[in-house]
């Protein structure tokens, strides 16, 4: 068959580089975020489409498309999932614990009060997590996957 009409592989995303890194998808990165979290220097070798790697046990903080990174360790914070004994809201402190802790006891009090809080203006999610995301969605999800059946249904 001609090459004219077969089609390509799309999966031309970037992926965290190896040998270092873990060879996993990254999240693209707000540019005010790499540079609260990063190095001036390190940062001067990333290219403009800036991405972190969500994988915990990989090493790197920061890749781009061209293979440059930073490790994870040269950024001014950890947070969850990358350090699991950080908050997972470095903003408002809830960590992964408190969340699964609500859920076990169907107590979503702590939550709304989070979402509510990340919609105000003490919420600085760009700057503190190093992905540059709010925590919200994460910390839902969590709730969810963790919230017991109730035993007389």
């Amino acid at each position: 068959m001609n090459k004219a009409f077969v089609k390509e592989d799309d999966d031309r995303e970037p992926r965290c580089p190896q040998p270092e890194g873990c060879g996993g998808p990254g999240v693209a990165v707000p540019p005010d975020t790499v540079a609260a979290q990063a190095p001036e220097t390190a940062v001067a070798a990333l290219s403009d489409d800036v991405l972190y790697c969500l994988d915990p046990a990989c090493e790197v903080g920061y890749f781009d498309p061209w293979g440059a990174t930073i490790p994870a360790t040269a950024l001014a914070s950890l947070s969850w999932p990358k350090d699991p004994n950080a908050p997972l809201c470095p903003c408002f402190g809830m960590t992964r614990e408190d969340v699964i802790e609500d859920a076990e006891r169907k107590d979503p009090s702590r939550l709304r009060e989070l979402i509510a809080k990340s919609e105000g203006p003490d919420a600085s999610c760009t700057t503190r997590t190093p992905d540059g995301r709010c925590c919200v969605t994460e910390a839902r999800r969590l709730y969810l996957r963790h919230l017991q059946p109730d035993p007389e249904e």
